[in-house]
């Protein structure tokens, strides 16, 4: 299990180092989680616990590392999928006209937003009179504007504004993330390792 885990550190400052040019560009909140900072080791130590704990009970070497892996990947896939996002509340922010991201070559949204793990974003209009705005309207000033400007001239006659929302993690968070499910993987190894270790136990006496 010891070498499991040095091979985890070495094999994660190795994707640190090659990944360093990607995270410069889009961060490592979203694509570069799963292999850099505390977690893979975490996994590393937690695969290694589940395939001891199933190898002590089954004694049967190839059904432990099967049948070990198959629930290391089921567990670190559902966590990923559904429950890493809630670790923390997300941010949910909404630009509005001149705010809008997206409307400069890199606006700091854009640039936020870049860094961060982005779990929805969109756009729309609303009436800024309390009205429901017209979509015969919004499709017309859409369609005849030769540009943003004379888009958002048209909208603003009709008082329609655009809108731009994200709901996201900010970048800042990912440190936190990594020491949560880091947290979660060492706990859940120990928990196996005392379990393997009552069995064996058990067994002798």
């Amino acid at each position: 299990m010891g070498a499991a885990v040095a091979f985890a550190l070495q094999l994660t400052l190795l994707m640190s180092w090659w990944r360093h040019p990607l995270d410069a560009v889009d961060g490592r909140f979203q694509n570069g989680f799963d292999f850099e900072g505390l977690v893979p080791t975490a996994y590393m130590l937690f695969a290694a616990a589940v395939v001891l704990a199933f190898g002590v009970v089954l004694r049967r070497t190839a059904a432990a590392i099967g049948l070990g892996f198959a629930a290391f990947f089921a567990l670190r896939i559902g966590i990923e999928g559904w429950v890493r996002q809630h670790y923390v509340a997300p941010v949910h922010k909404t630009w509005t006209g001149g705010e809008l991201p997206g409307r400069i070559l890199i606006s700091p949204a854009d640039a936020l937003l870049r860094t961060a793990w982005v779990l929805n974003r969109g756009s729309g209009f609303s009436a800024t009179r309390g009205h429901r705005p017209d979509p015969s309207i919004v499709e017309s000033c859409i369609k005849n504007a030769s540009t943003r400007g004379f888009e958002r001239t048209c909208l603003a006659q009709h008082h329609i504004t655009e809108y731009e929302y994200a709901v996201y993690q900010p970048a800042s968070r990912f440190w936190l993330f990594q020491a949560i499910e880091a947290g979660i993987f060492v706990v859940l190894s120990l928990a196996l390792l005392g379990f393997a270790i009552y069995w064996i136990r058990r067994r002798v006496s």
